[in-house]
């Protein structure tokens, strides 16, 4: 009901989508890591993926770990893979000659440090039973009580839900970045 109706339209019609998505993906990484760094500050037990248990302390995961590398080398080709749709995101961008270097090492540079703080107040909470999608590990967040209030299981759900409903954000840039690739290909009278 959205991915098909926003890949068929151009990017500037879309606009109002991908900025609404990109305030929801702040706010919910603002709250993943307050959330973490709270957890540090007050000693409570972090949530269990399995259960609620209050004595849940993880083990500690050092500071160097090479056993996941293969798994980090996945998840890092598939953050770099932004970069075939540099040509298509910067189209509307002025001046291209002095601000599109700027923009996209910028960019880039500003994912990798969400990236890196994300990966190190999760991993400094979960130690080593951290869950590969960070947010799976609030599947059973109380909010150190014994059992949750309503308002620490919605935060659960939408932690747990958001990075499903983000790939809608996606979708349309990497269909209309194929849908680009695919006209180039056409002899000129098609295009």
């Amino acid at each position: 009901l959205i991915v098909i109706p926003a890949s068929i339209v151009e990017l500037k019609e879309q606009t109002w989508f991908q900025v609404l998505m990109s305030a929801v993906r702040f706010v919910l990484i603002a709250a993943l890591v307050a959330d973490s760094v709270r957890i540090l500050l007050s000693g409570e037990a972090p949530p269990n993926f399995y259960h609620y248990d209050a004595t849940y302390h993880p083990d500690p995961s050092g500071m160097v770990d090479f056993e996941g590398t293969r798994d980090i080398l996945g998840i890092l080709v598939f953050a770099l893979m932004v970069q075939m749709m540099i040509p298509t995101t910067a189209q509307p961008l002025r001046n291209k000659r002095d601000n599109l270097l700027p923009t996209v090492w910028s960019a880039l540079f500003f994912c990798a440090f969400v990236y890196l703080l994300v990966g190190l107040c999760v991993a400094m909470v979960f130690g080593h039973n951290t869950l590969p999608v960070a947010s799976l590990n609030w599947r059973h967040f109380t909010a150190g009580n014994e059992v949750a209030p309503g308002w620490a299981r919605m935060f659960s759900t939408v932690l747990i839900l958001f990075p499903t409903l983000d790939v809608m954000s996606a979708y349309p840039l990497v269909a209309f970045c194929l849908g680009e690739n695919l006209a180039a290909m056409l002899p000129a009278r098609h295009n």
